[in-house]
Protein backbone atom coordinates (compact mmCIF):
# COMPACT_ATOMS: atom_id res chain seq x y z
CA UNK A 1 0.00 0.00 0.00
CA UNK A 2 1.31 3.05 -1.05
CA UNK A 3 0.58 6.93 -0.31
CA UNK A 4 -2.28 8.49 0.08
CA UNK A 5 -4.11 11.94 -0.83
CA UNK A 6 -6.70 12.70 2.02
CA UNK A 7 -9.06 15.85 1.80
CA UNK A 8 -10.50 15.86 5.54
CA UNK A 9 -13.64 18.18 5.90
CA UNK A 10 -13.67 18.99 9.81
CA UNK A 11 -17.22 20.21 11.19
CA UNK A 12 -16.39 23.32 11.94
CA UNK A 13 -18.06 23.30 15.56
CA UNK A 14 -15.41 20.50 16.27
CA UNK A 15 -12.33 22.89 15.11
CA UNK A 16 -10.86 23.56 17.91
CA UNK A 17 -11.46 19.75 19.71
CA UNK A 18 -8.41 18.52 21.49
CA UNK A 19 -6.34 15.84 19.14
CA UNK A 20 -7.24 17.26 15.58
CA UNK A 21 -4.28 18.93 14.73
CA UNK A 22 -1.99 16.22 16.40
CA UNK A 23 -3.62 13.46 14.02
CA UNK A 24 -3.41 15.30 11.26
CA UNK A 25 0.68 15.94 11.96
CA UNK A 26 1.01 12.29 12.30
CA UNK A 27 -0.77 11.07 9.20
CA UNK A 28 1.62 13.87 7.61
CA UNK A 29 4.90 12.10 8.94
CA UNK A 30 3.58 8.60 7.66
CA UNK A 31 3.83 10.30 4.39
CA UNK A 32 0.42 10.68 3.52
CA UNK A 33 -1.03 13.91 1.77
CA UNK A 34 -3.63 15.46 3.99
CA UNK A 35 -5.15 18.90 3.28
CA UNK A 36 -8.13 20.23 5.41
CA UNK A 37 -11.24 22.35 4.69
CA UNK A 38 -13.69 23.38 7.72
CA UNK A 39 -16.96 24.10 7.52
CA UNK A 40 -18.58 27.37 8.19
CA UNK A 41 -21.73 27.70 6.73
CA UNK A 42 -24.99 25.50 5.77
CA UNK A 43 -23.32 24.50 2.26
CA UNK A 44 -19.72 24.15 2.57
CA UNK A 45 -19.42 20.31 3.09
CA UNK A 46 -21.12 18.72 0.28
CA UNK A 47 -19.19 21.58 -2.14
CA UNK A 48 -16.27 21.06 -0.65
CA UNK A 49 -16.93 17.40 -0.81
CA UNK A 50 -17.58 18.28 -4.99
CA UNK A 51 -14.35 20.04 -5.12
CA UNK A 52 -11.96 16.85 -3.75
CA UNK A 53 -14.24 14.73 -6.06
CA UNK A 54 -12.55 17.21 -9.00
CA UNK A 55 -9.06 17.58 -7.42
CA UNK A 56 -9.17 13.22 -7.73
CA UNK A 57 -8.25 12.78 -4.03
CA UNK A 58 -8.03 9.34 -2.72
CA UNK A 59 -10.15 9.56 0.29
CA UNK A 60 -12.44 12.46 1.58
CA UNK A 61 -12.71 12.45 5.57
CA UNK A 62 -15.54 12.99 7.38
CA UNK A 63 -14.73 14.91 10.65
CA UNK A 64 -17.42 15.53 12.63
CA UNK A 65 -20.69 13.78 13.57
CA UNK A 66 -23.84 11.89 11.77
CA UNK A 67 -25.09 15.03 10.07
CA UNK A 68 -21.65 15.59 8.37
CA UNK A 69 -20.91 12.15 7.11
CA UNK A 70 -24.68 13.15 5.49
CA UNK A 71 -23.59 16.55 3.77
CA UNK A 72 -20.21 14.95 2.44
CA UNK A 73 -22.26 11.87 1.30
CA UNK A 74 -24.68 14.08 -0.75
CA UNK A 75 -21.90 15.97 -2.10
CA UNK A 76 -20.08 13.40 -3.50
CA UNK A 77 -23.40 11.57 -4.80
CA UNK A 78 -24.81 14.64 -6.23
CA UNK A 79 -22.10 14.99 -8.43
CA UNK A 80 -21.97 11.39 -9.30
CA UNK A 81 -23.34 8.27 -8.52
CA UNK A 82 -20.22 6.07 -9.45
CA UNK A 83 -17.11 7.98 -7.40
CA UNK A 84 -13.77 6.59 -7.58
CA UNK A 85 -12.79 8.63 -4.73
CA UNK A 86 -13.24 7.04 -1.48
CA UNK A 87 -15.02 8.39 1.88
CA UNK A 88 -14.29 7.54 5.63
CA UNK A 89 -15.19 9.01 9.02
CA UNK A 90 -13.66 10.51 12.16
CA UNK A 91 -16.24 10.61 14.69
CA UNK A 92 -16.49 13.68 16.25
CA UNK A 93 -19.93 14.15 16.45
CA UNK A 94 -22.39 13.54 19.62
CA UNK A 95 -24.00 10.33 18.88
CA UNK A 96 -21.69 9.18 16.09
CA UNK A 97 -24.32 6.17 14.82
CA UNK A 98 -22.99 5.41 11.55
CA UNK A 99 -19.30 5.02 12.97
CA UNK A 100 -20.71 3.27 15.77
CA UNK A 101 -22.84 0.90 13.44
CA UNK A 102 -19.72 0.33 11.63
CA UNK A 103 -17.37 -0.07 14.19
CA UNK A 104 -15.12 2.53 14.06
CA UNK A 105 -13.37 3.60 16.98
CA UNK A 106 -14.94 6.30 18.44
CA UNK A 107 -12.88 8.83 20.29
CA UNK A 108 -9.80 7.92 19.11
CA UNK A 109 -9.40 10.96 16.51
CA UNK A 110 -5.51 9.92 15.32
CA UNK A 111 -6.82 5.84 15.23
CA UNK A 112 -9.51 6.93 12.87
CA UNK A 113 -7.44 9.38 10.82
CA UNK A 114 -4.71 6.73 10.28
CA UNK A 115 -7.46 4.35 9.73
CA UNK A 116 -9.06 6.61 6.77
CA UNK A 117 -5.27 6.58 5.30
CA UNK A 118 -4.55 2.92 5.68
CA UNK A 119 -7.41 0.99 5.66
CA UNK A 120 -8.77 -0.64 2.55
CA UNK A 121 -11.89 0.84 0.73
CA UNK A 122 -15.38 -1.52 0.44
CA UNK A 123 -18.24 -0.50 -1.62
CA UNK A 124 -21.19 0.43 0.09
CA UNK A 125 -25.13 0.85 -0.66
CA UNK A 126 -26.67 4.29 -0.61
CA UNK A 127 -29.82 4.94 -0.03
CA UNK A 128 -31.98 8.05 -0.76
CA UNK A 129 -35.23 9.62 0.06
CA UNK A 130 -36.52 11.60 -2.53
CA UNK A 131 -34.25 13.57 -3.60
CA UNK A 132 -31.93 13.37 -0.52
CA UNK A 133 -29.19 10.83 -0.02
CA UNK A 134 -28.05 9.09 3.39
CA UNK A 135 -26.01 6.53 4.47
CA UNK A 136 -27.38 4.98 8.06
CA UNK A 137 -30.96 5.70 8.33
CA UNK A 138 -33.99 7.65 8.30
CA UNK A 139 -36.00 8.24 11.51
CA UNK A 140 -39.48 8.76 10.93
CA UNK A 141 -42.16 9.41 13.34
CA UNK A 142 -42.08 10.52 16.82
CA UNK A 143 -38.55 9.05 16.77
CA UNK A 144 -37.78 12.14 14.13
CA UNK A 145 -39.78 14.90 16.88
CA UNK A 146 -37.09 13.79 19.46
CA UNK A 147 -34.38 14.40 17.01
CA UNK A 148 -35.50 17.81 16.20
CA UNK A 149 -36.49 18.51 20.06
CA UNK A 150 -33.34 17.47 21.28
CA UNK A 151 -31.00 20.48 22.11
CA UNK A 152 -27.06 20.62 20.51
CA UNK A 153 -26.58 21.47 24.43
CA UNK A 154 -28.10 18.15 26.10
CA UNK A 155 -26.46 16.40 22.73
CA UNK A 156 -22.94 17.47 24.17
CA UNK A 157 -23.83 16.51 27.67
CA UNK A 158 -26.10 12.96 26.86
CA UNK A 159 -24.76 12.21 23.49
CA UNK A 160 -27.08 9.02 22.85
CA UNK A 161 -28.66 9.18 26.15
CA UNK A 162 -30.17 12.71 25.26
CA UNK A 163 -32.46 10.88 22.49
CA UNK A 164 -34.24 8.02 24.72
CA UNK A 165 -34.75 10.92 27.64
CA UNK A 166 -36.27 12.92 25.72
CA UNK A 167 -38.11 10.12 23.45
CA UNK A 168 -39.40 9.02 26.83
CA UNK A 169 -40.98 12.39 27.60
CA UNK A 170 -42.78 12.47 23.32
CA UNK A 171 -43.75 8.98 23.89
CA UNK A 172 -46.23 10.44 26.61
CA UNK A 173 -48.22 12.29 23.49
CA UNK A 174 -47.22 10.67 20.34
CA UNK A 175 -49.19 10.99 17.35
CA UNK A 176 -50.07 8.48 14.73
CA UNK A 177 -49.51 8.16 11.39
CA UNK A 178 -51.85 6.77 8.70
CA UNK A 179 -50.32 5.40 5.61
CA UNK A 180 -50.60 3.82 2.02
CA UNK A 181 -47.32 2.33 1.65
CA UNK A 182 -46.26 0.57 -1.85
CA UNK A 183 -43.51 -2.33 -1.64
CA UNK A 184 -42.19 -4.84 -4.57
CA UNK A 185 -44.18 -7.39 -2.38
CA UNK A 186 -47.74 -5.34 -2.86
CA UNK A 187 -49.34 -2.39 -0.91
CA UNK A 188 -51.30 -1.90 2.28
CA UNK A 189 -52.66 0.17 4.61
CA UNK A 190 -51.11 1.12 7.90
CA UNK A 191 -50.75 2.90 10.94
CA UNK A 192 -47.53 3.83 12.64
CA UNK A 193 -46.38 5.92 15.48
CA UNK A 194 -42.53 5.47 14.89
CA UNK A 195 -40.78 3.95 12.11
CA UNK A 196 -36.80 3.34 11.43
CA UNK A 197 -35.79 3.24 7.31
CA UNK A 198 -32.33 2.00 7.72
CA UNK A 199 -29.28 0.91 5.17
CA UNK A 200 -27.06 1.02 9.04
CA UNK A 201 -27.92 -0.61 12.03
CA UNK A 202 -28.13 1.90 14.60
CA UNK A 203 -29.97 5.20 15.10
CA UNK A 204 -30.44 7.91 18.12
CA UNK A 205 -27.95 6.10 20.49
CA UNK A 206 -30.26 2.35 19.60
CA UNK A 207 -29.62 -0.42 17.44
CA UNK A 208 -32.55 -0.19 15.38
CA UNK A 209 -31.92 -2.50 12.32
CA UNK A 210 -29.55 -5.57 13.56
CA UNK A 211 -30.21 -7.30 10.83
CA UNK A 212 -28.43 -4.65 8.04
CA UNK A 213 -26.15 -5.09 6.15
CA UNK A 214 -24.08 -2.48 4.50
CA UNK A 215 -23.92 -3.64 1.11
CA UNK A 216 -26.71 -5.91 0.47
CA UNK A 217 -28.85 -3.87 -1.75
CA UNK A 218 -31.69 -3.53 0.66
CA UNK A 219 -33.27 -1.47 3.23
CA UNK A 220 -34.44 -2.62 7.05
CA UNK A 221 -37.36 -1.11 8.08
CA UNK A 222 -38.47 -1.43 11.31
CA UNK A 223 -42.27 0.68 12.30
CA UNK A 224 -43.73 0.44 15.43
CA UNK A 225 -47.90 0.65 15.51
CA UNK A 226 -49.46 2.19 18.59
CA UNK A 227 -49.94 0.54 21.82
CA UNK A 228 -51.50 0.81 24.68
CA UNK A 229 -48.57 1.64 27.52
CA UNK A 230 -49.53 -1.97 28.85
CA UNK A 231 -47.88 -3.56 26.02
CA UNK A 232 -44.51 -1.41 26.66
CA UNK A 233 -42.84 -4.20 27.93
CA UNK A 234 -43.87 -6.49 24.48
CA UNK A 235 -42.59 -3.98 22.07
CA UNK A 236 -39.32 -3.32 23.81
CA UNK A 237 -38.99 -7.41 23.91
CA UNK A 238 -39.59 -6.99 20.29
CA UNK A 239 -36.84 -4.03 19.42
CA UNK A 240 -34.39 -6.10 21.90
CA UNK A 241 -34.98 -9.64 20.52
CA UNK A 242 -34.88 -8.45 16.59
CA UNK A 243 -31.30 -10.12 15.55
CA UNK A 244 -32.84 -13.43 16.84
CA UNK A 245 -36.23 -13.90 16.43
CA UNK A 246 -39.41 -12.87 14.63
CA UNK A 247 -41.72 -9.61 16.25
CA UNK A 248 -44.97 -10.12 17.94
CA UNK A 249 -45.72 -5.89 17.94
CA UNK A 250 -43.58 -4.10 15.09
CA UNK A 251 -42.96 -4.92 12.01
CA UNK A 252 -39.95 -5.53 10.80
CA UNK A 253 -39.00 -6.35 7.04
CA UNK A 254 -35.96 -5.97 4.57
CA UNK A 255 -37.00 -4.22 1.04
CA UNK A 256 -35.22 -2.79 -1.70
CA UNK A 257 -37.79 0.23 -2.16
CA UNK A 258 -40.92 1.78 -0.50
CA UNK A 259 -43.42 4.52 -1.39
CA UNK A 260 -45.54 6.24 1.08
CA UNK A 261 -48.63 8.00 1.18
CA UNK A 262 -49.37 9.24 4.17
CA UNK A 263 -52.72 11.65 6.09
CA UNK A 264 -50.20 14.40 7.05
CA UNK A 265 -46.44 15.15 7.34
CA UNK A 266 -44.50 13.14 8.84
CA UNK A 267 -41.50 14.36 10.52
CA UNK A 268 -38.85 12.58 9.16
CA UNK A 269 -35.08 12.42 9.91
CA UNK A 270 -32.06 11.41 7.12
CA UNK A 271 -28.65 11.14 9.30
CA UNK A 272 -29.70 13.79 11.53
CA UNK A 273 -31.26 15.87 9.18
CA UNK A 274 -35.29 17.81 9.69
CA UNK A 275 -37.54 16.76 7.06
CA UNK A 276 -41.56 17.36 6.76
CA UNK A 277 -43.44 14.58 4.60
CA UNK A 278 -46.36 13.85 3.19
CA UNK A 279 -45.27 11.73 0.34
CA UNK A 280 -41.92 10.16 -0.42
CA UNK A 281 -40.06 7.37 -1.91
CA UNK A 282 -36.96 5.30 -0.61
CA UNK A 283 -34.59 3.92 -2.99
CA UNK A 284 -31.33 1.96 -2.40
CA UNK A 285 -28.35 3.11 -4.57
CA UNK A 286 -26.50 -0.44 -4.77
CA UNK A 287 -22.94 -0.39 -3.72
CA UNK A 288 -21.95 2.85 -4.89
CA UNK A 289 -19.60 4.18 -2.71
CA UNK A 290 -16.09 3.08 -1.98
CA UNK A 291 -15.92 3.42 2.20
CA UNK A 292 -12.87 2.82 4.19
CA UNK A 293 -14.49 0.21 7.13
CA UNK A 294 -13.09 -2.13 9.63
CA UNK A 295 -13.19 -5.84 8.89
CA UNK A 296 -16.09 -5.79 11.74
CA UNK A 297 -18.52 -3.51 9.70
CA UNK A 298 -21.80 -4.93 9.04
CA UNK A 299 -21.27 -5.93 5.51
CA UNK A 300 -22.24 -9.52 3.32
CA UNK A 301 -18.75 -10.89 3.07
Amino acid sequence: MGTRTLRLILNGKKSDQPGIREAVDAVRRLGHSVDVRVTWEAGDAPRYAAEALRDNVDVIVAAGGDGTVNEIANGILGATQSPQTAMAVVPMGSANDFARGCTVPVGDIAGALRFAAEGEPVSIDAARINDRYFLNAVIAGFGAEVTFKTSDAMKKRMAGAAYALTGMLTALKRTVYTSHVRTPGGEREGEAVFAALANGVQAGGFTVAPRARLNDGLLDIMSVPDFPLTQLGRVLQDIQNLETSDPEIIRYEQIEWLEVEADRDIPASPDGEELHLKQFRLDVLKQCLPFVLPDTAPLVR
